[in-house]
């Protein structure tokens, strides 16, 4: 049996396999070969324990905070991020219809950035603004190429909101990392 401090301490098997379960599903947006070595890891210290401390979403954010998303969850989170890009590009200003979806596109995809960042960290947050911001761009050419009229008021518009993008998905990570950082106090700037 472990020993602590001379206090002979036991988990059952069942409770350390429930928890350890809870723990892998928190961790689910992390790399899964990560999430094996550290749920054995656990197992191993809370087996020498004889005890649990934290909730399994105490230790999931802590894991994810130091090794953050896997590749196969970024993958999707940016291609959502390119395609809501592509859907607010402001294609027509003389079909109403169509560039007030651009507009509600672009607040999604807003919204959506700075979730991201503030979830998966400022480093991914940049990546998917940036990411935003070219597939906004990236079209247009292509688009007045094959007849389609982007007005000057809509170039401006383009332009300006696709430039705040890279900003909208890097500015949450980076005010998680120093409110983290200061024991959660906000710094005056």
């Amino acid at each position: 049996m472990p020993e602590s401090d001379g206090d002979e301490r036991m988990i059952e098997r069942d409770v350390l396999e429930d928890y350890l379960k809870k723990v892998r599903h928190e961790m689910r947006r992390m790399d899964p070969a990560i999430v094996d070595v550290i749920v054995a890891e656990l197992r191993d210290t809370i087996i020498q324990r004889g005890t649990i401390e934290e909730t399994p979403e105490e230790v999931a954010s802590g894991f994810i905070e130091i090794y953050g998303f896997g590749r196969h969850y970024l993958v999707r989170y940016y291609a959502l991020a390119a395609i809501l890009a592509l859907l607010s590009v402001p294609i027509s200003s003389s079909r109403p219809g169509i560039a007030l979806g651009a507009l509600l596109f672009y607040f999604i995809l807003a919204v959506f950035l700075v979730w991201f960042g503030a979830l998966a960290g400022k480093k991914a947050g940049l990546t998917a603004g940036t990411l935003a911001l070219i597939m906004r761009i990236l079209p247009v050419p292509l688009l007045i190429a094959v007849g389609y009229n982007i007005t000057a008021g809509g170039s401006l518009f383009l332009i300006t909101s696709s430039v705040v993008l890279p900003l909208l998905g890097w500015l949450p990570g980076e005010t998680k990392e120093r409110r983290g950082s200061d024991g959660g106090k906000a710094e005056s700037f």
